[in-house]
């Protein structure tokens, strides 16, 4: 199983990450951390927001990637691209 975890930013992804973690754990899945940016010159930001969400998936093989552009076609295109059999949306605010 792949698992894509789309992460927006802290706090909302949390629970997004702890559920995909959870489910990477029970199936053994690699992950994949995904975090889109608008502008190129944000992927430091991009960068520190997977890495922060990296530490809450110890012992798990966990991939990263920054994609710049509009976050709904890129996470589109990613899931397209991966072949991911699950993906999980964080929100950078509650629903």
């Amino acid at each position: 199983m792949r698992i894509l975890l789309c992460v927006a930013g802290m706090p909302y992804a949390e629970a997004a990450i702890g559920f995909g973690g959870t489910v990477a754990r029970i199936t053994k899945s690699p992950v994949t951390l995904l975090h889109v940016v608008r502008r190129n010159e944000d992927r430091g930001t991009g960068e520190r927001v997977l890495a922060a969400a990296r530490e809450m998936l110890p012992g798990l093989t966990v991939d990263t990637r920054v994609r710049q552009g509009d976050p709904t076609r890129r996470i589109l295109s990613e899931i397209e691209e991966g072949g991911y059999d699950l993906v999980v949306v964080g929100a950078r605010q509650p629903t």
